[in-house]
């Protein structure tokens, strides 16, 4: 449902499993998920107080969303003959196309299915973290999850990001089979195997990777 309030204009969703207001910026628009229960005065109440980090956003998406990136750095997909090939300079007429889109993001989705299970199988070891299935996929909401039977899944976006900010969202699953929720002995833990993850997160928080 589309929804206007102030001089945002918004998609509202609601969700059976959201237990908090969502707020995110796409391409497409502002979207606000709100749990059943929320008055949607009250979310849009929230909605009005993140109207400084709307315009912020916005202007980040018009500056970086048609640009590519792998592991952090800026990438050029181009299509040839159907097959996909990553050049690391821009290339003429060089444009953001939804095909090229899409076989870009088919591509991401491979690549993070071999590389994120390969990494937390090393972290794993590393630190003697025990785990169940790991699961990659497109996450529309989080960047990883761990299940009460410690399953792990995560967001095959997390590929566009450095490294290290792929080792961190592991590493704070892979924290959660031992303390299940966010208290100080979670932190205490990331800390102890990513000292300096406090700066590895702003990463993710930016939403684009440089």
């Amino acid at each position: 449902m589309i929804r206007q309030i102030s001089n945002i204009q918004y998609k509202l969703k609601r969700h059976p499993r959201a237990r908090r207001i969502i707020l995110k910026v796409k391409p497409s628009g502002v979207e606000l998920t709100v749990p059943y229960g929320v008055p949607i005065k009250q979310a849009e109440t929230f909605l009005i107080s993140k109207n400084d980090w709307i315009k912020k956003r916005t202007e980040e998406i018009q500056k970086y969303g048609n640009r590519f990136f792998l592991f952090g750095k800026e990438v050029f997909p181009k299509l040839e003959n159907g097959v996909l090939k990553l050049l690391e300079e821009k290339y003429a007429g060089f444009n953001s196309t939804p095909d090229l889109v899409e076989a870009f993001e088919d591509y991401t989705l491979r690549l993070a299915k071999t590389y994120i299970p390969k990494r937390v199988r090393e972290i794993a070891h590393l630190h003697n973290f025990k785990y169940g299935n790991v699961r990659v996929r497109k996450l529309s909401s989080r960047w990883g999850s761990c299940s009460s039977k410690n399953n792990l899944s995560f967001n095959s976006a997390l590929l566009k990001y450095s490294k290290e900010a792929i080792d961190y969202v592991i590493i704070h699953e892979l924290c959660h089979t031992i303390e299940r929720n966010h208290s100080k002995n979670f932190w205490a833990l990331v800390e102890s195997i990513m000292p300096d993850y406090k700066q590895v997160k702003k990463e993710l928080k930016k939403g684009y990777p440089v």
